[in-house]
C-alpha cells in the first residue's frame, strides 16, 4: 500500500527514527481519508522493527505481535451502517493487553478515529498518557480535535497533516483526472473511487446538489432534506464533500468566517451518525441556515 504526499511529516518521522528520538504518545491530525491511519500503520511497524518509515507499506505479521490498533465499531441500524463511539469497554480490554509480556522491546498502540471515543474512554486513554507504561507508544489519529479533552492535546506530540496536491493523487494507479478534482486531497477517498464506481457518482450527485443549492427555494430545501434523510450514503457523502469544500474556500480566499459554516454542517453530520436525533428534522434545520 503506498503513501502519497505528506512529505514534510514523513520526513519528521523519519529524523526521530534515526536518531531515537521516542516521545510516548502521538497526536496525528488532519481531515478524512488523507492516509493519516496508513502513516500510523507503517510509523507503528517502523518503530517495532527500528527500521525507516517506507511510503510502500506492507505488512510484517511478526510486528504486528506488538501492535494494537483499536477503532470504533460498527453497526446496521434500519439498513444503515453505524459508526459508534470507542467505549470504556474497548480501552479497559486495551489495558488488560498491555500488562501482557510484549514479543519485542517496543509495543505500539494505535487508536484510528480517537474523537469518535466517549468521555469515559478518553478519561481513561489520559490516564495511560500520565501514566504510560514502558516502552510502550500510543498514536492517537483524529479529524476533529475538538471533540477531545484539553488535557490530552497537552500531553501528546501532535504532528499536522493536510490534503494531497492534485498531482501526486494522479500519481495512484487507475484513476482520472475528474475523480481527482472530487477527491479534493484525499488519496484513501480516491483509491475508494477507483474501486466504487457507484461511490464516485454519488460525490458527483452531491457536488451538483451543492451548484444549485443557492437557487433553491424553501420547499425545495425542504424536499431535499426529506431526500437526503432516506439515504444515508448520499446524506454522508454529500455533507463530507459540502464541508470540504467550503474550508477549502475559505482557507484559499482567506475568508475564514466560512469555516464556522464547515463546522455546523460536521454538527450537523456527527448529530446524524451518532445520536438518536430525527435525521429529517436536523437535515431540515441545518439547509434551511446554510
Amino acid at each position: 500500500m503506498q503513501i502519497y504526499g505528506h512529505s514534510k511529516q514523513l520526513k519528521f518521522l523519519n529524523h526521530l527514527l534515526k536518531n531515537d528520538v521516542f516521545h510516548h504518545a502521538f497526536l496525528f491530525v488532519g481531515p478524512e481519508l488523507i492516509g493519516k491511519r496508513l502513516i500510523a500503520k507503517s510509523f507503528g511497524q517502523a518503530l517495532v522493527l527500528e527500521t525507516e518509515l517506507s511510503k510502500k507499506y506492507q505488512k510484517n505479521v511478526n510486528a504486528w505481535r506488538d501492535i494494537l490498533l483499536i477503532e470504533p465499531e460498527k453497526e446496521i441500524k434500519k439498513g444503515a451502517e453505524i459508526t459508534k463511539d470507542i467505549s470504556i469497554k474497548q480501552i479497559r480490554e486495551l489495558k488488560k493487553q498491555l500488562t501482557l509480556t510484549s514479543d519485542g522491546d517496543k509495543r505500539v498502540v494505535i487508536i484510528d478515529n480517537f474523537h469518535k471515543s466517549s468521555i469515559s474512554a478518553q478519561n481513561s486513554i489520559l490516564k495511560l498518557l500520565e501514566e504510560p507504561h514502558e516502552n510502550t507508544i500510543i498514536i492517537l489519529i483524529v479529524s476533529d480535535t475538538n471533540k477531545l479533552l484539553p488535557t490530552i492535546s497537552s500531553r501528546v506530540l501532535r504532528i499536522n497533516f493536510g490534503l494531497v496536491s492534485d498531482e501526486e493523487l494522479l500519481l495512484i494507479d487507475n484513476v482520472n483526472e475528474e475523480d481527482v478534482k472530487i477527491a479534493m486531497g484525499r488519496p484513501e477517498l480516491l483509491k475508494r473511487f477507483s474501486k466504487n464506481t457507484e461511490l464516485s457518482r454519488e460525490y458527483k450527485q452531491a457536488l451538483e446538489i451543492l451548484k444549485n443549492f443557492k437557487k433553491m427555494s424553501l420547499s425545495e430545501k425542504i424536499d431535499l432534506a426529506d431526500k437526503l434523510s432516506k439515504d444515508f450514503c448520499l446524506l454522508n457523502v454529500t455533507l463530507i464533500l459540502w464541508s470540504s469544500i467550503i474550508r477549502n474556500i475559505a482557507i484559499n480566499t482567506k475568508k475564514y468566517q466560512l469555516l464556522s459554516l464547515s463546522e455546523k454542517i460536521n454538527d450537523a453530520l456527527y448529530d446524524v451518525k451518532f445520536s438518536n436525533v430525527n435525521k429529517r428534522l436536523r437535515i431540515e434545520n441545518l439547509l434551511l441556515h446554510l
